[in-house]
């Protein structure tokens, strides 16, 4: 088989097509990792995240951090996330669209207006509040409240304008001004950490699970900022595949309409608050000044749930972004066609209208010489190379007439072998070749295809034999095509 050798074509368009990969996979590599930070790009909770970054490092920023936070996220989530101060003290969470209060009308919760709002309690108090709540529950205890009130109407219903005193069983939570108290069994209680109900002995439960995952973010998140593993952008995620066992990072299976399979999956992440994290930030030279600020300074921890659609991939940044690819795609075959006509144009052969003929320059004496049936020959070697055709795809106008030489029969079975596994060596699919036997010469054409003078080295050997039996050959090279004679008649 015939070996490959590269050209000028191939060469120049290998570097071209070599060097636009090259700038493709740079380019690719540097704008996927750009487009996964972007904020549209990202899963819902943290863009809400990087946008209050965006806002912290605008020039106009309205209100201090905890009224970005809870302004950003004062809509109800699934994503159940807690907001820290500087000092990893909470100060927000997703449970706080709903009111803090304490019930204590009678135990079946037919007069709801029987309550205590204590939503203007510091987050930290409420807190207290529900874990010893959860105490007292645990230890069968019932929960009284004492608690200031300005009056009482005619359906017993208490009317609290601002809680000044609370304290529940024997530990106070509330002391600022002790005045009008009054005690009440509390039945019931919503807070943004959890939930207690009670309705009789044997009919009570406290609701704990939300508050669960509260602290499971907030012991995390003490452990990520001790242990500095925050990355440059102040973020930090656990998923499932870190913590195997991990109640709040497994991911939820569930079946809807059609017998469609869900799998949410679930991740902890936590990222810093401030500056130097928003998109206006100039980290190079402010960073400085942007360390040296305090009031907007914070962390926030959050569960993302997401389905594997949800992720922005190396996929999904192809499909958006297809249309560069065709281009340099476009760029990369135009660049062949170019330099293939460029190249084309400066070796361009012009037709030789008379062949040339090739005469001996050393003759050797041919030995062992008989009758040597040609035309056999190359029928027999055609016919055995019809599969050959069949997978070139090369159509054969084969033109037989008797032909018998004097000569040496190995030598000159050679010449035949050569120039037909030459002729089909330079040429391609859908070409048409022509070998014909007229006059006792053999000519091997083919129509469709150029070779350069360079290419004829191959038959040097096949040359030299048909010198040294004084018979002659010649070709003829042009543009598009090619022809090969092998003239058997004895030169005078």
């Amino acid at each position: 088989m015939k070996k490959f050798r590269f050209n000028k074509i191939h060469k120049i368009s290998l570097v071209i097509i070599t060097s636009v990969l090259i700038i493709n996979v740079v380019y690719t590599y540097k704008d996927y990792e750009d487009s996964k930070t972007r904020p549209e790009n990202q899963l819902s909770m943290k863009n809400i995240v990087m946008n209050i970054n965006n806002n912290l490092s605008s020039d106009y920023i309205f209100g201090d951090l905890y009224h970005l936070v809870k302004n950003s996220l004062n809509i109800y989530t699934d994503n159940h996330f807690v907001a820290f101060d500087n000092s990893l003290n909470p100060f927000y969470n997703s449970s706080y669209y709903m009111k803090n209060t304490l019930y204590y009308g009678s135990p079946e919760f037919s007069e709801e207006e029987k309550i205590i709002n204590i939503d203007n309690l510091d987050y930290m108090v409420i807190k207290e509040i529900t874990n010893y709540i959860k105490e007292l529950y645990e230890n069968g205890e019932k929960v009284i409240a004492t608690f200031n009130h300005d009056a009482i109407t005619d359906k017993d219903i208490i009317i609290v304008k601002e809680i000044t005193y609370l304290s529940i069983n024997d530990r106070i939570f509330i002391e600022n001004k002790k005045e009008n108290l009054i005690s009440k069994d509390i039945n019931n209680i919503n807070s943004a950490l959890g939930h207690y109900s009670y309705n009789g002995e044997e009919d009570s439960y406290f609701n704990m699970i939300v508050c669960n995952t509260y602290d499971y973010l907030e012991t995390k998140l003490n452990d990520v900022v001790n242990k500095d593993k925050f990355d440059d952008n102040g973020y930090y995620e656990i998923t499932y595949s870190d913590e195997k066992n991990n109640e709040h990072l497994t991911p939820i299976e569930y079946t809807i309409e059609n017998d469609e399979h869900i799998k949410l999956n679930r991740k902890a992440c936590f990222q810093k608050f401030g500056s130097m994290y928003g998109v206006y930030a100039d980290k190079k030279n402010n960073k400085d000044l942007y360390q040296s600020s305090e009031y907007d300074k914070g962390y926030i921890a959050w569960i993302e749930y997401y389905t594997d659609s949800d992720l922005y991939t190396f996929t999904t940044y192809l499909s958006n972004n297809y249309i560069n690819y065709l281009i340099s795609l476009l760029l990369i075959i135009g660049s062949y066609f170019l330099i293939k006509i460029i190249v084309n144009e400066k070796t361009k052969i012009e037709p030789i209208d008379k062949p040339i003929i090739k005469q001996p320059k050393v003759k050797r004496e041919v030995t062992n010489k008989e009758d040597v049936n040609l035309e056999n020959k190359l029928t027999n070697l055609i016919s055995s190379g019809q599969n050959l055709f069949i997978f070139k795809n090369i159509e054969l106008n084969y033109q037989p007439n008797p032909l018998v030489v004097l000569g040496n029969e190995v030598e000159l079975t050679k010449v035949i072998n050569d120039l037909f596994y030459f002729t089909i060596n330079h040429s391609i699919p859908k070409n048409k070749l022509d070998i014909k036997i007229e006059d006792k010469k053999i000519y091997f054409i083919n129509n469709d295809y150029c070779i350069l003078d360079n290419d004829l080295q191959e038959l040097n050997d096949v040359f030299e034999i048909i010198e040294a039996h004084d018979f002659q050959y010649s070709f003829n090279l042009s543009q598009n095509s090619y022809e090969i004679i092998i003239d058997l008649n004895i030169r005078k």
